[in-house]
């Protein structure tokens, strides 16, 4: 057997706790842009999904979403937001963080905040997510959705991104401690996009 055996005997054991993904819309459109049933998809660790779709005039139904095979047995949330008073795309935005946060389901899966003109998605469990979709044909027509800002990481017992010299810190921060030991790893500082660092210790194999 392999093992491995530290050569500092003061640094902790590796643990991690997995990456929150974190993803965004960077601008909503306007009222006028937008259709009775225009929705987009939010993804969570559970791999359900929130179907949010909008609501112009009170008349608007929710949207038939196909249920493809691999998304069977899961959950598909839908949230309606009225936005038959808004005009503005800050209003609209508004209206959509309102329905999001006072969603039962929604709230327990991510944690969404707008600061114009980007809403952010923050999810509440580590773990692996699709992120925001904006279908064509079904989506809203204008607004902009990016790419995830940052993908989600498996919610395991594992290296939390720590084979690289730089790692990200997100809202809750990834880092669990401040030193770490990692097999293959030389004596060295990372250091994070913050300038945080987190220290690797060396270790010695043997047979």
């Amino acid at each position: 057997m392999f093992g491995w055996v530290c050569l500092n005997t003061t640094s902790q054991t590796l643990s991690g706790r997995g990456k929150y993904s974190v993803h965004t819309i960077a601008s909503f459109p306007a009222q006028a842009s937008i259709s009775n049933g225009d929705y987009f998809l939010v993804y969570d660790t559970d791999y359900n999904r929130t179907c949010v779709y909008y609501d112009v005039d009170g008349s608007a139904t929710q949207p038939d979403i196909s249920n493809a095979e691999q998304h069977r047995g899961f959950i598909t949330n839908f949230v309606k937001v009225d936005i038959s008073g808004d005009t503005t795309s800050d209003e609209v935005a508004a209206s959509t963080n309102s329905a999001l946060t006072s969603d039962s389901y929604f709230s327990t899966v991510y944690d969404v905040s707008y600061s114009s003109p980007t809403m952010t998605f923050t999810s509440l469990n580590v773990g692996y997510t699709d992120g925001v979709v904006n279908r064509i044909g079904v989506g809203l027509t204008s607004g902009t959705f990016t790419p995830n800002a940052e993908a989600g990481s498996p919610d395991v017992l594992a290296l939390n991104g720590a084979f690289f010299n730089a790692f990200k810190v997100t809202s809750p921060a990834t880092a669990p401690q401040d030193e770490i030991v990692i097999p293959g790893k030389t004596q060295q500082t990372l250091i994070d996009d913050n300038s945080t660092t987190v220290n690797v210790q060396s270790i010695l194999k043997f047979r």
